[in-house]
């Protein structure tokens, strides 16, 4: 399952990426576009996602298996959709929401690795730290993205000039 939405999604990144209009800055309306469907998607996750943590650091590694399969594994393909459905106008704004959905892709394949770790009770051996280190990493870079999609304030757009 996880295979395939990402062979769908790069799919969808391959046809969406040509331009037609030229067009070479993302425009401030495609950017609030996918920042948009990006933190809706993280406001309904955070409570999840630091649930599962609080589980993996009381050493109770099943039910943080249960809860990613549950709800963690299901939020991000519903996000994956979410962001696929943003309509934007230029290639740069279909670039920014394919690189969205390729580390929202990243986030499901790390997340359901983890979940196939944790699922085996307490270990302690290089698969486990392997899984805990690439959903570390994948969620360091989709946090890393959402960054640097926030728009300068009109105070910071002015820094720098004399």
């Amino acid at each position: 399952m996880v295979r395939s939405t990402l062979v769908w999604c790069a799919f969808v990144a391959f046809v969406g990426c040509g331009s037609t209009d030229g067009e070479d800055a993302t425009s401030d309306a495609d950017r609030r576009a996918v920042q948009s469907a990006l933190l809706s998607f993280d406001r309904r996750a955070e409570p999840v996602l630091s649930r599962v943590d609080a589980l993996v650091r009381d050493d109770r590694h099943g039910a943080a298996a249960e809860v990613l399969d549950q709800a963690t594994l299901r939020a991000l393909q519903s996000a994956i959709g979410e962001v696929e459905a943003v309509e934007v106008a230029g290639a740069d704004g279909r670039a920014l929401r394919s690189r969205a959905m390729s580390l929202l892709v990243e986030r499901l394949d790390a997340a359901d690795a983890y979940r196939g770790v944790l699922s085996r009770g307490r270990v302690e051996d290089l698969a486990f730290v392997d899984a805990s280190r690439r959903y570390r990493e994948a969620e360091g870079a989709y946090e890393a993205f959402l960054e640097s999609l926030e728009m300068p304030t009109e105070d910071e757009e002015g820094e720098g000039e004399l």
